[in-house]
């Protein structure tokens, strides 16, 4: 029953601007990326590339939860604004079906977002210092790494955006989420950095212990997953 939602859901996607939501922010992140490591050449020449990772860190989690965001709102919208969840609630399936067709839906769109950044990012460690001297294990799990630390706020936006009618709300505390992750894992208190809007940014393999914040991201969000499935098989209106 699950497989059926998801191809329900994934035709829904041709009506509504997802795809180009993907692509506009991957691109947009590898200019970012690009022109700043043209302004650090010269750093990104003597590090033989790994400054690369250093700046795409500082805009990595930011992309992905803004990305995260407006694929919730969108997906979530669209159901709202059709009023098609009667439709869909007296269907033979479970609310808790429904949710993690949705969660598993915005998952795969952030997996390719994943895969196009990837690629834009060996696009330019080739253009800058070359394709033979890019070290694969440190970008692949700089990407990975943020993704999946990444869970635990992507859960919170699905919630949201699922289970409150006006979008405005879910896409604004989304918004703020992603811009204080940009200052958040700067703080010294330990209690500012367990808040999930932390994770991402330092599970950068270019820090000590980042494996334990993948590791935060990816059980607090199954947590949040869990719960939030649990409060919308709950929900009769919206």
């Amino acid at each position: 029953m699950i497989l059926r939602l998801l191809l329900a859901d994934w035709l829904k996607l041709k009506k509504i601007p997802v795809l180009g939501t993907i692509f506009i922010g991957s691109i947009g992140l590898c200019v970012v990326v690009s022109v700043q490591s043209y302004f650090w050449s010269d750093k990104v020449s003597e590090s033989k590339g790994i400054f690369i990772i250093a700046i795409l860190n500082l805009f990595l989690h930011f992309t992905l939860m803004v990305i995260a965001t407006l694929l919730s709102s969108i997906i979530a919208g669209n159901e709202h604004d059709s009023n098609n969840w009667k439709r869909i609630f007296s269907l033979p399936i479970s609310k808790i079906q429904i949710f993690f067709s949705k969660t598993i839906l915005v998952i795969s769109l952030l997996a390719i977002t994943n895969l196009l950044i990837l690629l834009g990012s060996i696009f330019i460690w080739s253009t800058f210092v070359g394709f033979d001297q890019i070290i694969w294990t440190l970008l692949l799990k700089q990407i990975a790494f943020s993704f999946l630390a990444s869970l635990s706020t992507i859960a919170i936006q699905l919630w949201l955006s699922l289970s409150i009618k006006n979008q405005a709300i879910p896409i604004l505390s989304g918004i703020i989420g992603a811009v204080s992750s940009l200052f958040l894992a700067r703080s010294s208190s330990i209690l500012i950095n367990f808040l999930p809007w932390s994770y991402p940014p330092l599970s950068t393999p270019l820090l000590p212990n980042s494996i334990e914040w993948v590791w935060k991201g990816l059980l607090i969000g199954l947590l949040i997953f869990i719960l939030g499935a649990v409060k919308f098989s709950k929900q009769e209106t919206f």
